[in-house]
């Protein structure tokens, strides 16, 4: 665990935004865009079976809550397009495990001021919102659909 504390001090030294600010209570609204979720089912790619899997964990929602109101009657409106919350622990030991210690925390670096196209950083989630991303973790830049 000492490579994933050592990371998570280097990338909120450097993180641009005010990590404080990021989150809000969800406490009475909808599901709908902006709202992180645990145990969400999504497709993930499997390199092995060159097929799609499923599996459960953290999302974050893009889809707007009027497009997936059972009240509104649309195509669809039982999907909502998400990004796949990549843990931040989890990442850093894949990271490092395929690359090295010097390049991960030079990916951080460049993580932390917004620099890579492909993936964005969160914060970790404070303790009084949730629990379950204690170190912040990593959004994809490419959605996926989730299934209500």
């Amino acid at each position: 665990m000492a490579l994933a504390d050592d990371a998570l001090a280097q990338i909120l030294q450097k993180y641009t935004y005010s990590a404080g600010m990021f989150y809000g209570s969800a406490a009475g609204l909808d599901l709908g865009a902006g709202l992180f979720y645990q145990d969400v089912i999504h497709p993930v790619y499997n390199e092995e079976t060159r097929k799609y899997d499923t599996r459960a964990g953290a999302a974050y929602i893009l889809t707007h809550e009027c497009d997936i109101d059972p009240a509104n009657r649309r195509h669809f409106n039982t999907e909502v397009s998400v990004l796949p919350l990549i843990m931040f622990e989890d990442f850093c030991e894949e990271y490092m495990e395929e690359y090295s210690r010097g390049a991960l925390f030079a990916f951080l670096d460049n993580l932390a001021k917004d620099e890579v196209s492909r993936v964005m950083y969160v914060p970790p989630i404070p303790r009084h919102v949730a629990e379950f991303m204690p170190a912040g973790g990593g959004l994809s830049r490419c959605p996926r659909f989730a299934y209500l």
